[in-house]
């Protein structure tokens, strides 16, 4: 009888250990079941926010398109811009790259109705004969038309509409006016988008009369002249977004304009049918330029799917395994003290290692409140950690003129985001500031709340002195960079009056027998300006007995076989035979005939003229040598398509000249120069001025590399801008090793085939002179009588001797 009780309470006991699990189980089963659905809703609130946040973030994007668009008439009147100036300034910009999604960026011209055929003449002229307006219906009044649209080549069927022909627009535009902001219109069929009904868009900007008062919208009204504008359709424009991954499956998207009556879709995801759910949904309603735009949001079945969570079966499976595994309770508890141990032991090693830290390591309460502070931070600012904890980090680090930027990290860190390291200044204990810079994240507790934060503030002092030293060395450079380049101007124009001064007549004819250089003495026999021959052909200028006469010599030039002969030179008219030597030299450059020079020489002066043009020859090769050698050298012609590269261009870019020719320079573009660096290039040079400037450009492999780039304009006969020649001197080892002395000047960067710029050049860096077959001084140039402190009187006639300065032997004279 006894033996019962003994029997029966295991088997109560475990009885009740069993209900007791299972009613647990079944607890945990309804609580994670609510905790799904919370984590769900949370999840796909925040995947809501972020697809709305990502459409009005891209179609914000397109408000600095049209800022660019109207920025480039801010200097002159709207009438005043011709279809060439806003072709050039379009393609200043890479638009499919910064602004993704948008057709193209244009300009709508306010023109008056009495006005219109007269902007139609206007507008035939500006290089768009077939130009007229169309209207979408007839109405009167004003016309509002769309004069430049780029590129035009997608977008051709919008120029010369009247949007003012169609009230959606129109109302958009007005809007625009009166406001001085962005407009947007209602969904609308572009006209070069007719596949695309309803579902599109223009947005707007207005241009107004510069100096124009526009406080009230009576005002800016009476000052508009126009707007910029871009055409978009949605489904280009939510092409690529980043932010939205259409790839995952895990929504759709409708959008809807709710502004109007007629309240419809303009745009739903492609599978929204398929995908259609009637489960987690939701519908954000944000401004857009005026309007009010819907997004509604839905969850598919692969949201749920991607969640991963687990399934409340699981869960009760697992309560009623914990049920039957209770009598492992002894094993887990010693394993969870074990745990416990090791982590204690961890939070130990890691105490150890912020103490040890040379950086300042800050632990703050959600207040603001000093709980922790390590020793770097008592080396760093001069507190004690007694002392420092329990202060306000703003009240003992922070300058009063920085006190916003604590709480802007507090605030940041509340909400459980990291603040990446930025440069600042903190206070030190003795009232000095301290460059410093600062990192920070929260802490979070076992609930996942934020319940603290964790700042590590970095001493940069002797970083931001080593800053200072290399802006010095910088400017110190520049400095010296400017002073030789006056010089080299200043050469450049004492070599073209030397060349001018000889008496020998000096030429120089391209391939296809147009002139591209020649001498005072050359030009005058011809009874012509050196500028006014320039760009002419041959023919024109020495006429078809010359032709005729020199034909099989200048055919062998042109081969690349070099002629020489006597001949009679009469001038065009017949008159004046004048016994000359003439030379052909043709001007080859990688086995490839550019053009050829011509010498012509009196024969009672042939032997001083030979020696003069044997010297003008070797000097030109030396150029030549050294322009291939150092320079990178290319050629664009007035579009800024590149005609010429030579080979150390494609040495240092790792392109071929086949894969360079017809490109445009942005093929090496990096992306580190901000737009207006290029604006700023391209205005001075369209304008006839040379540009110089440091360029950081990116080889076809990906490395980038930095060059010292001169563009220099040329123009033909009528004073039209023919080309833009790029000479550049790679300046990657000194920007990689800026710290070091640089002990050299840049060499000769500027060498052109023609013969006027390669000859343009040698006073700015060279110390010249030239001397007969015996050694006496025939020619100095100034910076030679600068050096020596000898007049040019004093040395012509004499050996170099007279500024031998005694320091070398005999045999070093002998060896040279």
């Amino acid at each position: 009888m006894s033996a019962k009780p003994a029997l029966s309470r295991p088997a109560l006991l475990a009885g009740a250990v069993l209900f007791i699990g299972l009613c647990g189980s079944a607890l945990t089963t309804i609580w994670h079941l609510n905790k799904n659905e919370r984590e769900a809703q949370k999840r796909f609130d925040h995947l809501a926010d972020g697809v709305a946040s990502e459409v009005a973030k891209r179609m914000h994007l397109y408000e600095y398109g049209l800022r660019g668009t109207r920025s480039a008439f801010l200097t002159n009147a709207l009438n005043e811009i011709t279809r060439k100036d806003f072709i050039n300034a379009a393609e200043s910009r890479d638009l499919d790259h910064e602004f993704p999604g948008a057709r193209g960026f244009g300009v709508i011209k306010r023109v008056p109705e009495r006005d219109e055929a007269a902007f139609v003449a206007a507008a035939k002229k500006d290089d768009w004969p077939d130009f007229s307006i169309r209207q979408l219906k007839p109405h009167t009044g004003e016309r509002y038309v769309i004069q430049y649209i780029e590129p035009v080549a997608r977008n051709r069927a919008a120029v010369g509409l009247d949007i003012a022909s169609e009230a959606n627009r129109r109302e958009a535009a007005q809007n625009s006016m009166r406001s001085g902001e962005v407009a947007i219109t209602g969904p609308i069929t572009l006209v070069q988008a007719t596949g695309k009904s309803l579902r599109s868009f223009l947005v707007m900007l207005p241009i107004y009369q510069p100096g124009a008062s526009l406080a009230s919208p009576a005002q800016r009204e009476a000052a508009t002249l126009g707007w910029s504008y871009a055409p978009l359709v949605i489904d280009e424009v939510l092409n690529g977004v980043k932010g939205i991954d259409w790839t995952s499956g895990e929504f759709t998207l409708a959008l809807r304009d709710v502004d109007g009556d007629d309240v419809q879709n303009f745009f739903t995801s492609p599978d929204a049918q398929a995908q259609g759910i009637d489960g987690l949904h939701e519908e954000i309603v944000f401004p857009l330029f005026g309007r009010k735009w819907s997004a509604d949001v839905r969850a598919t079945p692969a949201f749920f799917e991607n969640l991963g969570q687990t399934h409340p079966r699981e869960v009760a499976a697992n309560g009623v395994l914990v049920a039957a595994v209770l009598a492992l309770l002894t094993y887990m508890l010693a394993v969870n003290g074990l745990r416990r141990r090791e982590l204690h032991a961890e939070q130990s090693r890691s105490a150890a290692i912020v103490e040890g830290s040379n950086d300042a390591i800050i632990g703050e309460t959600l207040n603001g409140t000093i709980a922790s502070w390590n020793k770097g931070a008592e080396r760093l600012f001069g507190y004690q950690a007694a002392v420092a904890i329990g202060c306000k980090t703003i009240d003992l680090l922070l300058p009063e003129d920085l006190a916003a930027e604590d709480t802007m990290i507090c605030t940041t860190l509340r909400r459980g985001e990291r603040v990446e390291a930025f440069d600042t200044v903190r206070k030190h204990q003795d009232g000095s500031l301290i460059d410093v810079s600062v990192a920070a994240s929260p802490i979070f507790g076992s609930k996942g709340e934020c319940i603290g934060f964790a700042k590590t503030i970095r001493d940069i002092r002797e970083a931001r002195r080593a800053q200072l030293a290399l802006a010095e060395l910088n400017a110190e450079l520049e400095r010296k960079v400017s002073q030789r380049t006056a010089q080299l101007d200043s050469a450049m124009h004492n070599l073209r009056g030397t060349v001018d001064a000889v008496p020998s007549m000096i030429a120089y004819w391209d391939k296809n027998l147009i002139n591209r250089m020649a001498n005072r003495s050359y030009a005058d026999w011809f009874g012509q300006e050196p500028a006014g021959m320039a760009g002419r052909g041959m023919r024109e200028i020495c006429g078809d007995k010359f032709m005729e006469l020199n034909g099989p010599n200048i055919d062998a030039a042109l081969r690349g076989e070099p002629q020489k002969f006597e001949r009679k030179v009469n001038k065009p008219d017949g008159s004046f035979a004048q016994p000359s030597l003439v030379h052909y030299q043709p001007d080859v450059i990688d086995g490839e005939v550019q053009g050829f020079y011509v010498l012509v020489h009196d024969i009672g002066e042939i032997v001083e003229g030979q020696i003069k043009l044997t010297a003008a020859l070797r000097e030109n090769e030396a150029l030549l040598q050294t322009l291939h050698q150092h320079a990178i050298v290319s050629v664009a012609d007035a579009a800024g398509r590149i005609m010429e590269v030579n080979a150390r261009f494609c040495e240092v870019s790792g392109y071929s000249r086949e894969e360079l020719l017809g490109q445009n320079h942005r093929i090496v573009n990096s992306g580190h120069h901000p737009e207006a660096f290029w604006q700023d290039m391209w205005y001075a040079i369209s304008s006839g001025a040379p540009w110089r400037g440091e360029i950081c450009n990116r080889a076809k492999d990906g490395s980038l590399y930095w060059v010292d780039s001169m563009i220099a304009p040329f123009v033909d006969a009528n004073g039209q801008i023919e080309k833009y020649i790029s000479i550049r001197t790679d300046i990657t080892a000194q920007k990689r090793a800026i710290g070091e002395v640089i002990d050299g000047q840049t060499k000769l960067t500027t060498a052109l085939r023609e013969n006027e710029a390669l000859l343009q050049t040698l006073d700015q860096h060279a110390i010249v002179s030239v001397a007969d077959a015996a050694g006496r001084i025939m020619e100095v140039n100034p910076r030679f009588c600068e050096v020596s402190g000898y007049s040019r009187e004093e040395l012509l006639g004499q050996n170099h001797r007279i500024v031998n300065s005694g320091h070398h032997p005999e045999a070093f004279w002998q060896d040279m």
